[in-house]
């Protein structure tokens, strides 16, 4: 009995902690860049980038955040903000896998375009 209910808890501990580590992927989904992690300094947030209309290059401004509580495991492609640049190591739109860098221009309170590229399935495969 008491060997069941341990296995049952650890089923249910693994399955949370595996679709969180899931979800650690950036997408884009509409017009929101969401950033399930990111990390910024000693903190973890929660982010969504909402695209600007008709920006060139593309611009995203600040939506929906939260931060997660403390001891919340960093997956390992997790996004992060280092002074004004944001790395983005895996950003899922569709079927297709990009790295992206923005820039924050502070002047204009958005996240600007600066670099992707396409990751390769095998590039992908590797991290």
């Amino acid at each position: 009995m008491i060997l069941s209910r341990r296995l049952i808890l650890g089923i249910i501990f693994s399955c949370s902690l595996l679709s969180s580590l899931a979800g650690a992927t950036t997408r884009f989904d509409g017009n929101a860049l969401m950033m399930p992690y990111l990390i910024v300094g000693d903190a973890l947030y929660d982010v969504n980038l909402v695209y600007v209309e008709n920006s060139s290059p593309l611009d995203f401004t600040f939506g929906a955040f939260s931060i997660h509580i403390g001891g919340t495991e960093v997956p390992a492609d997790s996004a992060l903000l280092i002074g004004n640049v944001l790395a983005i190591p895996k950003l899922q739109v569709n079927t297709d896998t990009y790295k992206v860098k923005l820039d924050f221009i502070e002047g204009d309170g958005v996240f600007r375009l600066s670099e992707f590229s396409l990751l390769l399935p095998s590039a992908i495969a590797s991290r």
